[in-house]
C-alpha cells in the first residue's frame, strides 16, 4: 500500500489526534505501530495541510455530517472514556482505546474492514434491530451503534452514569417462578406489549430493547413488585420477553427449563419468573394463559454498577450474522485459552444440559463471560429453549457442529464432552431431569399442545440415553 493510500485511511483518526494536540511524531509512531510503515512527521504535516484546503474547496459528500451519523462513535465503559471507532472516507474503519484507558486491552487495536465483531455485536437481532432501523432511519450499522444506551455488559455510547434499580424478586422454588397478572403492578402500556407479542411496530416514545437476541424483547424494570419501563436516569435491571403468537408457550418453557436447572441441577442461573395473564383478549380463547417471561440483568447490580461481560462471539471474533458458524471443537479451544478448569467444566454442563432437554439453539451469543481482575468467568445461564418441539425448529440437536455435524447421538456429544466432565455427572443430570420433568410439567399452566409435545420429546430423549446407557 502506498504511504499515500494509508494516510488517507488514517486521515480521520488523524484529524481526532490533532484536535487532542498529539504531535505529529506521535501520530508517525501510531500508524508504525499498527502497519510496520514508516512515515515522518513531514509527511503527515503535508498531508493534513493539503486535506484541510481539499476540504475547503470541495468538500467530500460522505464528510458531510447527516442528523444520524458522525465520523468517530465513542464508546465508554462504566461512564468512563473506553474507546472509539472511526469510520473512514473510503468505508474502512479504524478501532483505538483511549490513551488514558488503563484496563487490559482484550481487543486488538487497528485497522478493520467491517465493523469489528466485538462492536457489532452489540447490536439487537431480529424484530428488536428491524424496530432500532425503523425508529433511527437506515440500517446502516454504523450508525445504529451510536443509539446503543443500555446494551449488554459495560460498554455503551453515553458518559451519564445512572441508577441501577433493585431487582425486588427472588423466587425460592418452581411455584414461586409463576406468578399471576394480579400478583404483580403491570405498569407497561398495553399497547406496547401487544406490539411485541404481534410483531407489530410501535410507533409511539418508548424504550424498546437494543440488547442483542433474536427474541423479542424489552428493557424494563422490576422494583417494589412493580414492572415498568425505564426512566432517563435509569438502566433497565430486567428483560421482559413478550408472549408472542409464533411460538407459543415458549416463554413459559424457557421458564421451566431455567428452574430445573437452578433448583435442581443446582446451575447458577439469573432470577426469573413468568407473569400469567388468563384474561379473554382479541384473539384468544377465554382463560388462554398468556405467559410474560422476565428475568434479572446478571450485567446490572444496584446502586449503579455494571459488570463487564461479553458474549462468546465478540471474545472469538464471530459476527451475529454468523453465531451459528463456530463449532463445538473451536469454542472449547477457545475456552481453554480463556478459562480455568472448573469455568470450562461449567459450560461443558451447560452443553450437556441444552441436550438432555432439547436446546438447540445453544451459539456463541447464548454463552457469555465476564471479565474480572483474575481473568474470565462464566456468567449465569440464559436462553435455554426447547426447540424440538417446534416444527420449525426441531430438525437440529445442536445449534453448533460437532465433527461437522448439527444432528448427533447421545454417544457422540457425551463422548466429546467426557473431556470435561466424568461419565457419572452425566448420567446424574440425566437422571434428575428424568425423574422432574412430568413434575414440572404438570405444574406449567401449557396449553394442552405444548405439555404434550413436551411429555413426548422428554420420553423420546429418555429412550435414547436409555439405549445409550446413560442411566444405572
Amino acid at each position: 500500500m502506498k504511504k499515500s493510500e494509508l494516510l488517507e485511511k488514517y486521515a480521520d483518526t488523524i484529524d481526532r489526534m490533532v484536535k487532542r494536540r498529539h504531535t505529529y511524531a506521535e501520530i508517525s509512531d501510531l500508524i508504525r505501530d499498527e502497519t510496520g510503515i514508516k512515515i515522518g512527521p513531514t509527511q503527515i504535516s503535508r498531508f493534513i495541510t493539503s486535506r484541510k484546503r481539499r476540504k475547503k474547496e470541495s468538500p467530500h459528500p460522505s464528510s458531510v455530517k447527516t442528523k444520524n451519523s458522525t465520523d468517530t462513535i465513542t464508546f465508554y465503559k462504566n461512564g468512563t472514556l473506553f474507546c472509539y471507532l472511526t469510520r473512514t472516507e473510503s468505508g474502512i474503519y479504524h478501532f483505538s482505546y483511549d490513551e488514558e484507558y488503563k484496563g487490559k486491552k482484550e481487543f486488538a487495536s487497528g485497522i478493520y474492514d467491517k465493523i469489528p465483531p466485538f462492536l457489532e455485536n452489540l447490536l439487537p437481532e431480529g424484530e428488536n434491530l428491524r424496530q432500532l432501523e425503523k425508529s433511527v432511519g437506515t440500517k446502516e450499522k454504523f450508525v445504529l451503534l451510536q443509539h446503543l444506551e443500555d446494551s449488554f455488559g459495560a460498554i455503551t455510547t453515553t458518559p451519564v452514569a445512572k441508577r441501577v434499580p433493585n431487582f425486588s424478586y427472588n423466587p425460592d422454588s418452581y411455584e414461586e417462578t409463576l406468578l399471576s397478572i394480579e400478583d404483580i403492578r403491570l405498569s407497561i402500556p398495553k399497547k406496547i406489549i401487544d406490539s411485541k407479542r404481534f410483531n407489530s411496530p410501535f410507533s409511539g416514545e418508548t424504550r424498546l430493547s437494543k440488547l442483542s437476541g433474536a427474541q423479542p424483547k424489552l428493557s424494563v424494570v422490576f422494583e417494589n413488585d412493580e414492572l415498568r419501563l425505564q426512566e432517563n436516569l435509569e438502566y433497565s435491571n430486567a428483560i421482559m420477553k413478550v408472549d408472542n403468537l409464533k411460538f407459543r408457550d415458549l416463554n413459559l418453557v424457557e421458564n421451566m427449563l431455567l428452574s430445573i436447572a437452578r433448583f435442581e441441577l443446582g446451575f447458577e442461573v439469573a432470577e426469573a419468573f413468568v407473569v400469567v395473564d388468563r384474561q379473554k383478549e382479541k384473539g384468544f380463547l377465554a382463560g388462554d394463559p398468556i405467559g410474560h417471561f422476565i428475568t434479572r440483568r446478571f450485567d446490572r447490580h444496584p446502586p449503579g454498577k455494571i459488570y463487564d461481560a461479553y458474549e462468546l462471539a465478540s471474545l472469538m471474533g464471530i459476527e451475529s450474522e454468523h453465531k451459528y458458524s463456530a463449532s463445538m471443537e473451536e469454542i472449547f479451544e477457545f475456552l481453554e485459552m480463556k478459562l480455568p478448569p472448573k469455568g470450562i467444566r461449567n459450560i461443558a454442563r451447560q452443553f450437556a444440559f441444552s441436550y438432555i432437554v432439547g436446546n438447540g439453539d445453544l451459539h456463541v451469543k447464548n454463552i457469555a463471560l465476564f471479565k474480572k481482575a483474575g481473568g474470565f468467568t462464566p456468567t449465569p445461564v440464559y436462553d435455554v429453549v426447547n426447540t424440538k418441539i417446534y416444527p420449525s425448529l426441531q430438525k437440529e440437536d445442536l445449534a453448533i457442529p460437532l465433527n461437522g455435524k448439527t444432528v448427533v447421538t447421545p454417544q457422540e456429544i457425551f463422548s466429546f464432552l467426557s473431556s470435561y466432565l466424568n461419565r457419572g455427572e452425566i448420567r446424574e443430570m440425566a437422571e434428575t431431569v428424568n425423574g422432574k420433568y412430568k413434575e414440572y410439567i404438570e405444574a406449567t399452566p401449557f396449553e394442552t399442545q405444548t405439555a404434550q409435545s413436551l411429555e413426548n420429546f422428554f420420553e423420546n430423549r429418555m429412550d435414547s440415553l436409555h439405549k445409550a446407557s446413560f442411566f444405572s
